[in-house]
């Protein structure tokens, strides 16, 4: 009986932590869509995978999760997240150009042929260390519904402690 009382306490953990995780990154999300800024927790970086670009590597609906990195450690079959303004893309680097400034040759993987043009070094939000797919679709819900989201984080939390 004790490794049963022992699997449930881990499950309990486990559930928790999870919420705890989802709660904080919906938060940074929504804080984040108010402000403007890209949502950061912890210094990593959240982004929402909306087209097919990335497929089959990165689904869409997919949360990807970037780190800053020195762009000289960027190397050729990474992925990054770059863009300008509203305008953010995660894609992988195919060719990498050394001149006075680095540019990065991207494609989806996708897509046909390469992006348009070179990514500059100061476009480049970080690379993808982490992407879960679906999460993505979850965390939009979240956004836009958030007082519906809370009430089924308590029903879910409280639901879990009586079963």
């Amino acid at each position: 009986m004790i490794n049963s009382k022992l699997i449930k306490l881990v499950k309990d953990i486990v559930f928790y932590i999870f919420i705890i995780i989802m709660f904080l990154t919906s938060l940074s999300m929504i804080k984040s869509k108010q402000s403007g800024e890209v949502p950061n927790l912890f210094g990593y970086e959240f982004y929402n995978i909306l087209t097919g670009s990335m497929e089959p590597t990165i689904p869409t609906g997919s949360l990807v999760i970037t780190k800053s990195v020195d762009t000289k450690d960027i190397k050729v079959n990474d992925i990054i997240t770059f863009g300008e303004g509203n305008s953010v893309t995660t894609h992988r680097v195919e060719s990498i150009n050394k001149g006075n400034n680095l540019e990065f040759i991207t494609k989806g993987d996708a897509n046909e042929v390469i992006d348009p043009r070179p990514i500059e070094e100061n476009e480049i939000f970080g690379k993808v260390i982490l992407h879960i797919i679906g999460l993505g679709y979850v965390i939009g819900f979240i956004q836009k519904n958030i007082i519906l989201s809370i009430v089924i984080a308590i029903v879910l939390t409280t639901g879990f402690k009586m079963i």
